[in-house]
């Protein structure tokens, strides 16, 4: 099983070893964002997202080339990386964020502007996480509670407006 780890600097396992990630940073980017984000994503979309400011011809080579190195880095795993003439996407891969919410700072060896976005969201998902936490564990104060559910005396059109 391909296991891809994007708490603190990339990395891949493949059936329990560490395997070598690839040495262009686009193809180790591209890896990250497919394993960040699953399902399939369109060619147009990866290349504009990843080449930004190169002709749309050019930025195609570029993907093509880097999901070259990509399936040469991941050796026999490769068959998780499905493309299509329109899509590319990384099935059957474990990504640690997908499951649990590490706390570490994500992809600390790569810069581009998604994986800041995606670094700011996981941040803002952990902190509400252990707020959530902390909350919940903190019991309300006896004299907050309800006694029953009586009626507050003389506030009906207030309830039916809060209903």
């Amino acid at each position: 099983m391909l296991r891809v780890h994007l708490a603190g600097n990339l990395r891949i396992e493949a059936d329990g070893r560490e395997v070598a990630p690839p040495r262009s940073r686009r193809a180790r980017g591209l890896l990250a964002y497919l394993a960040a984000h699953p399902g399939p994503h369109s060619r147009g979309h990866l290349a504009a997202r990843f080449w930004p400011d190169v002709l749309d011809d050019s930025a195609r080579a570029s993907l093509r080339a880097a999901l070259t190195e990509l399936r040469h880095a991941l050796g026999p795993h490769a068959s998780g990386l499905v493309t299509t003439r329109d899509t590319v996407a990384l099935d059957d891969a474990w990504v640690d964020i997908r499951d649990g919410a590490p706390t570490a700072t994500l992809l600390t060896d790569l810069d581009d502007d998604w994986v800041l976005e995606l670094r700011s969201a996981h941040e803002n998902r952990v902190a509400t996480q252990a707020a959530d936490e902390l909350v919940a564990g903190i019991a309300p104060p006896a004299a907050l509670g309800r006694a029953g559910e009586q009626r507050f005396v003389g506030r009906a059109g207030e309830l039916a407006r809060l209903s």
